[in-house]
C-alpha cells in the first residue's frame, strides 16, 4: 500500500498549496481530509484486488508446478531404468594332466569374465565381455604361481545386434559365436572362440540359419585369411521331445600355404618343411540333437560328422555323447558323456576344443562329466579326458586330463 501513497502525498501537497492560498485553514484541512479518505478507500480497493489476482496467479503455478513435478517423476522413473545389463562368472580351476612322454603336471587356474548390455533403442543393443586369458583365442585361464604378477584382462567380445524383426538379427564385431554347437561341444569351434566380422541369423520355430563373413588374419603384404560360414537347420516339438537336424559349410579362404597364425601353433594340422599348412579347409557339417523330457530329468543325445572337401585323406571328425539331469538349482545333478574322433586336417587346429587332447587334431577318446548345483548360482563339475593323439604318425600318444571346476556367476 505504501508505493501507492507517493504519488497521493504528491497530489495532495499540490492541490493543498494552491487551496490554501483561496480558503481558510479549517475549511481546507476539512476537504483535504475527507480527500485523503477517498483516495485512501480506493487503494484499498486496488490492494485488494492486486491481492485476488495474485492468488489466482499462484494458485495456477502451483497446478502447473504439481503437472511439472508429475512429469519429472515420470521422466526420473523413465530415467531410473537400467540402461546397462551387467552378468559375469569366474572359475576356479584346479588341473591334472599326464601327457605321457612329458612329465605329469598340476596346476591352479582361474578364468573371470564380466559383460554388459546396452539397449540403444528397440533394435539396437550393444555387447561388451572382457575376461582374463590374455590373447589366446580359445582359452582364458589363467595359472596361478607367476610370482603374483598381475594378470591380463581384455576385451573379449564387443559387437553390435540390430533385430529387424522376431527372426532376423545382424550382428557386427567380436561376437559371441552364432553358430550351433550340438550338446554344447567344441570339435569344431572351441566354447571360449569369438569371431570377428559380419554375421547374419534367421531364427523361426521351424526353421533356423546364419551366414557370416570373419577376419581371420589381416595381412598388409598379402590377401587377407578369411571364414565364409553358413549354417542350416530344422527343428521340430513333439509332445515331450524335440529334434533338431542341421547342415554347415566353412569355407576358409587364403589358409592353404600360411605359416601359424597364432604363436607358431601348429597343434596337429599338417605342415610341410616351410611350416606352411599342406591343405584348405572347406568343412562341410551334419548334426543331430534330440532332446527328451519325459524323464524324471531332460535327456538329450547328440552327434556331429564333419568332412574337409579341402583335403584328400586325413579330413573327417566325428563326436557323440549324451547329457543328462541339470545343475541350475541347489541339489540337481547332471552327468554326460561324449566320444570324439578327429583326424589331422579335419578341421583347422588352432580353433577346435582346447581342452581335449591338449587342443590337438590327430586325436581320439572319450570325455566324462559331473556337474552338481551347490546354489542357484555355483556349481561343482568333475570332468576326465581318456584320449589318444598323434594317431596318423604311427606313435600314438596317451593324453589323461582330470579338472575340478568351482563355477560362480551372476546376472
Amino acid at each position: 500500500m505504501i508505493k501507492y501513497l507517493y504519488p497521493i502525498l504528491i497530489i495532495f501537497f499540490l492541490v493543498g498549496d494552491s487551496a490554501l492560498a483561496e480558503t481558510d485553514t479549517t475549511t481546507e484541512l476539512q476537504r483535504l481530509k475527507a480527500q485523503l479518505n477517498a483516495l485512501t478507500a480506493q487503494v484499498n480497493r486496488l490492494e485488494q484486488r492486486l491481492q485476488a489476482e495474485k492468488n489466482t496467479s499462484n494458485a495456477g503455478t502451483s497446478e502447473n508446478n504439481s503437472a511439472d513435478n508429475s512429469n519429472d517423476t515420470s521422466q526420473v522413473a523413465d530415467l531410473a531404468q537400467p540402461k546397462l545389463r551387467f552378468s559375469g562368472d569366474m572359475r576356479g580351476r584346479h588341473e591334472y594332466s599326464d601327457n605321457r612322454q612329458k612329465p605329469d603336471r598340476q596346476r591352479t587356474r582361474i578364468r573371470l569374465r564380466l559383460a554388459a548390455e546396452a539397449d540403444l533403442n528397440d533394435s539396437t543393443t550393444l555387447h561388451m565381455r572382457f575376461a582374463t586369458g590374455g590373447d589366446n583365442p580359445t582359452s582364458t585361464n589363467f595359472t596361478l604361481g607367476d610370482a603374483f604378477t598381475r594378470k591380463e584382462f581384455g576385451l573379449d567380445r564387443a559387437y553390435a545386434s540390430h533385430q529387424f524383426n522376431e527372426q532376423q538379427r545382424l550382428f557386427l564385431g567380436k561376437m559371441k559365436n552364432p553358430y550351433k554347437r550340438v550338446g554344447g561341444h567344441g570339435i569344431l569351434f572351441d566354447s571360449d572362440l569369438n569371431p570377428e566380422g559380419l554375421a547374419w541369423q534367421y531364427s523361426g520355430s521351424a526353421f533356423r540359419s546364419t551366414l557370416g563373413g570373419f577376419y581371420l588374419d589381416e595381412r598388409s603384404d598379402d590377401d587377407n585369411i578369411m571364414l565364409y560360414a553358413a549354417q542350416l537347420g530344422i527343428q521340430h516339438a513333439f509332445s515331450d521331445s524335440a529334434l533338431q537336424l542341421g547342415v554347415g559349410y566353412y569355407d576358409y579362404d587364403n589358409l592353404q600355404g600360411a605359416t601359424p597364425i597364432y604363436q607358431n601353433k601348429q597343434l596337429g594340422n599338417r605342415f610341410n618343411n616351410n611350416n606352411q599348412l599342406i591343405n584348405d579347409f572347406n568343412i562341410a557339417e551334419l548334426y543331430a540333437q534330440y532332446d527328451l523330457n519325459h524323464f524324471p530329468r531332460p535327456l538329450s543325445f547328440f552327434t556331429t560328422y564333419l568332412n574337409n572337401t579341402a583335403a584328400d585323406d586325413e579330413n573327417e571328425a566325428l563326436m557323440a555323447g549324451f547329457s543328462y539331469g541339470s545343475a541350475k538349482k541347489p541339489g540337481d545333478w547332471q552327468i554326460g558323456y561324449s566320444y570324439q574322433y578327429l583326424e589331422a586336417d579335419a578341421v583347422y587346429a588352432l580353433f577346435n576344443d582346447s581342452s581335449f587332447a591338449g587342443g590337438f587334431t590327430d586325436s581320439r577318446g572319450h570325455v566324462y562329466e559331473f556337474v552338481y548345483g551347490l546354489s542357484r548360482q555355483t556349481s561343482l563339475k568333475f570332468a576326465w579326458i581318456d584320449a589318444v593323439n598323434e594317431m596318423h604318425l604311427g606313435t600314438p600318444r596317451d593324453y589323461d586330463r582330470l579338472t575340478m571346476d568351482l563355477n560362480y556367476w551372476f546376472k
